[in-house]
């Protein structure tokens, strides 16, 4: 867990990282391509509010 956030919605400073992968991956629009990047989000634990989402591989959109 990091403590460098703070929940916008509950104040907790207890923020942990999930990652959306497989079938949930993103892909660049306009690009045929079968592989993207996953999704990492930032979470609230206490009330489960996603505070930051990002691509792992951000170089597959240039």
């Amino acid at each position: 867990m990091s403590v460098d956030k703070v929940c916008p919605r509950c104040n907790s400073t207890q923020i942990g990282q999930g990652i959306l992968k497989g079938t949930a991956s993103i892909v660049p629009k306009g690009k045929l391509t079968i592989s993207g990047s996953a999704i990492i989000s930032s979470i609230c634990v206490e009330c489960g509010y996603i505070i930051s989402r990002y691509v792992e591989k951000p170089e597959k959109f240039k």
